[in-house]
């Protein structure tokens, strides 16, 4: 479903949504996207090298809003990719 959003928000913006050349941009990505994740999500995280780098990155990082990220998107668009992008996968919207 994670896909689905990066393809909906392809549309919109006409260019690659999520490019990463490396971890540590996807990591970075994410939490200019969505910020950190909560402790539950957090808790599940087995590698905590990713978490240690999220969590040196927050202050650094700017977190965007949807609109900045996605550019033309309309709100319909936007509010499906906020169910679509969430970290966590009982939250994230489902093809049942």
């Amino acid at each position: 479903m994670w896909s689905i959003g990066c393809v909906i928000a392809e549309l919109f913006m006409k260019k690659v949504f999520l490019k990463a050349a490396k971890t540590e941009d996807y990591l970075e990505f994410l939490v200019t996207m969505l910020g950190m994740p909560d402790d539950n999500i957090r808790q599940q995280i087995r590698n905590k090298n990713f978490l240690k780098y999220m969590d040196d990155k927050q202050h650094k990082l700017p977190r965007q809003t949807w609109e900045e990220l996605i550019p033309g998107a309309t709100p319909d668009a936007i509010d499906l990719m906020k169910q679509l992008f969430t970290y966590d996968p009982s939250k994230r919207l489902n093809a049942k």
